[in-house]
């Protein structure tokens, strides 16, 4: 059991000392752009075959088209790993993305932003609107993608609900990748505590209250992560529940100030 974990160890420290001694920054970068990097590429023995293949791809071999497919193919194909945790996952599809806007800067976005339905919405006069949806593309496409190319055996039931709204004129689709990895983050603990989780206290008792924290440190957890829900759905969400209460319901129809 002590050998074992001292052959852990020692596998890491080998890790450590390939990547501060004998890699390049460069190199660096490509390494940690692999979906395994985390995992499979811990094992120094393995680590040492990308790096074999990146360093055969010398600069004089490269062809500027090449590259330019190339780097479009492993942006719109990288895939969140089985074992890859959400952040490291987003690090990877930011970095890639940077080659994509080096690459086309952000016209290229910004053409696609002026054939959609959510910039025809935009009233032609707004044209202070229509410059800040322009401006905006590019991190709310990669929102898109960072949600389409997470680990979908886990996301599925999020991104149903989402087209769902969508088909009913409602855009919960987050517009920034912050904003993204905060809902996959809250859809990722939902699916491992079914329910409402959110308790006061450390511990929970079998009938799902806590123990041992006091209420205001409860009420305060609790309404930072309500602020979180509101900037991801905005009171639209609450809204179209509400008018489908009873308490809604009961109120006369001529009562529109109630």
């Amino acid at each position: 059991m002590q050998r074992s974990a001292y052959f852990k160890t020692n596998k890491r420290t080998v890790k450590s000392n390939i990547m501060l001694k004998f890699v390049t920054k460069a190199m660096d970068i490509k390494l940690q752009g692999q979906a395994d990097f985390m995992t499979t590429l811990e094992d120094p023995i393995k680590l040492l075959k990308p790096i074999e293949q990146f360093m055969k791809k010398s600069a004089d071999a490269e062809y500027d088209f090449s590259d330019f497919w190339e780097a479009n193919q492993k942006f719109f194909a990288m895939k969140q790993g089985t074992t890859e945790n959400l952040m490291h996952f987003k690090e990877r599809f930011l970095r890639q993305a940077e080659v994509l806007q080096d690459l086309y800067g952000v016209a290229w976005f910004q053409n696609c932003a002026v054939k959609t339905k959510a910039y025809a919405a935009i009233a032609s006069t707004n044209t202070a609107a229509q410059n800040k949806f322009k401006d905006d593309i590019f991190e709310a496409v990669l929102a898109t993608g960072f949600l389409c190319n997470c680990d979908q055996t886990r996301t599925v039931p999020l991104m149903l609900d989402l087209q769902t709204n969508y088909c009913r004129e409602v855009d919960y689709y987050p517009k920034t990748v912050s904003k993204a990895q905060d809902m996959l983050k809250i859809h990722m603990d939902v699916i491992k505590n079914p329910g409402v989780n959110l308790y006061q206290g450390n511990d929970q008792s079998k009938n799902g209250k806590g123990t041992t924290e006091n209420l205001m440190h409860f009420k305060e957890r609790f309404l930072r992560q309500a602020e979180v829900l509101q900037d991801l759905y905005g009171v639209a969400w609450f809204q179209n529940f509400a008018v489908k209460t009873k308490a809604y319901a009961a109120i006369a129809s001529t009562d529109t100030a109630a």
